[in-house]
């Protein structure tokens, strides 16, 4: 099932019966936990929309992205756990980090994650306005 979130053109693909049922059965159960991981989703999108503003597109094709980290995000990147933080994300296929080529190496199911979602996450450093669009896609994207 394809479904349209926000103005956003994400696709999401209707989840495994079991992963659903075990999801319901957690949340179920642990409420505090629940909303901890709401919590931390949240904190994640805000520190990738953040680094963003650090990194610029160097290639990207249809399910790969290879971003190059700006001098302006060294010490920013410092003490965030890249790979955490990017394979959090659904539809997140591949990473490579190569820090001292100052590259990320992105790969990702298109259909989850469009084209276009990534070309605004490369344009908030130059366009600050797309912050918000972005988040609010990536939450849509996480809250499934």
């Amino acid at each position: 099932m394809l479904e349209h979130k926000e103005n956003c053109s994400i696709a999401i693909v209707a989840p495994d019966m079991q992963q659903a049922t075990r999801a319901a059965d957690e949340a179920a159960f642990s409420p505090h936990e629940g909303k901890w991981m709401a919590e931390e989703r949240n904190h994640d999108i805000r520190e990738l929309v953040i680094l963003a503003r650090h990194l610029e597109i160097a290639h990207h094709v249809p399910g790969r992205i290879r971003l190059k980290i700006l001098p302006s995000g060294f010490g920013r990147v410092q003490g965030v756990d890249i790979e955490a933080l990017v394979l959090g994300i659904p539809g997140i296929l591949g990473l490579r980090i190569n820090l001292a080529a100052r590259s990320v190496i992105i790969e990702y199911n298109e259909a989850l994650l469009p084209f276009e979602l990534w070309q605004k996450l490369g344009q908030i450093r130059q366009q600050p306005e797309r912050a918000e669009e972005v988040t609010g896609c990536l939450r849509a994207l996480l809250a499934g």
